[in-house]
């Protein structure tokens, strides 16, 4: 909210909420969350949505094609996509730690 007064941007304290969840207590992800939002969808509501990362909706697919077939070639498209997310600068540690495997939605 702070940072958002400093930058003349008015944020409902509901959307402030879904930041923060969002974040996951990481000022640095919640800073850059509340840039985006501001990008994609100034002023805000209540019900304005926070916008998911691009590598994490890419982990999201990965996480679908493992669970959809276990194959060798889905092993290799997986193993495929986990390098492009490394060349990409998303640490390992990160990766697991956001979608842990054993975890699905």
């Amino acid at each position: 909210m702070d940072i958002a007064r400093k930058e003349n941007c008015s944020v409902p304290p509901a959307f402030a909420d879904k930041i923060t969840i969002a974040s996951k207590r990481n000022l640095r992800r919640a800073i850059l969350s509340l840039e985006s939002a501001r990008v994609q969808s100034y002023p805000f509501s209540d019900n304005s949505e926070v916008p998911v990362v691009d590598w994490e909706l890419f982990i999201d697919k990965i996480a679908e094609g493992m669970i959809s077939e276990q194959s060798p070639q889905r092993i290799l498209m997986i193993r495929e996509k986990m390098y492009e997310l490394l060349s990409n600068c998303i640490p390992i540690d990160v990766i697991f730690k956001v979608h842990p495997i054993c975890c699905c939605h």
